[in-house]
C-alpha cells in the first residue's frame, strides 16, 4: 500500500493541474465556438424570416432564387444547430465534471480524484470525436471546392 501513497503524493498534484487544465480549456474553447455558432444561428434565422416574408407576400410568382436561397438557409440553420447541439454536449458535462473536481479536491479522498481524472479523460475523447465529425463534415462538403 505503501506504493499508493506514494503514487497520490507524488502524481495526483500533476493530474490534479492537468485535469484542471483540460477541463476549463475545453469548456472555455466551447463556450467561445458555441457563442460565434449562435450568432451565426440568429443571423441566418433572421434570412429565413425575410425570405418566408418575400414567398408570403409576393404578388406574382415566387423568384425561383428565393425559394433556393430558403433552403439553402434552413440548411445552413440545421447544420449550425446541430454543431451547437454537439457543443452543449461538451459544456454541461463540462461544467459538470469541474463541480466534482472542485468537490473532489475538498473531499480529499482519492477516489472522487480518480473518478475526475478518468471523467476528464472522457471529456477529452468526446471533444476530439466531435472535432472529427466537425473535420470529416468540412472537407466532405468543400472537397470539390478549389
Amino acid at each position: 500500500m505503501e506504493w499508493i501513497d506514494d503514487f497520490q503524493k507524488n502524481y495526483f498534484p500533476i493530474l490534479d493541474t492537468l485535469c484542471l487544465s483540460l477541463i476549463l480549456g475545453i469548456l472555455g474553447i466551447a463556450i467561445t465556438i458555441f457563442t460565434v455558432v449562435y450568432s451565426f444561428m440568429e443571423n441566418t434565422r433572421d434570412k429565413i424570416r425575410k425570405y418566408q416574408e418575400e414567398i408570403t407576400h409576393s404578388q406574382r410568382e415566387v423568384d425561383p432564387i428565393t425559394k433556393s436561397s430558403l433552403r439553402f438557409a434552413e440548411e445552413y440553420w440545421r447544420k449550425m444547430r446541430r454543431t451547437n447541439n454537439l457543443l452543449l454536449w461538451i459544456i454541461i458535462p463540462d461544467i459538470l465534471l469541474f463541480i466534482i473536481f472542485v468537490v473532489s479536491q475538498f473531499i480529499g479522498n482519492p477516489i472522487f480524484s480518480i473518478i475526475s481524472y478518468v471523467l476528464t479523460a472522457i471529456l477529452l475523447l468526446y471533444s476530439v470525436i466531435v472535432v472529427l465529425i466537425y473535420i470529416y463534415d468540412y472537407y466532405h462538403k468543400y472537397r470539390n471546392f478549389g
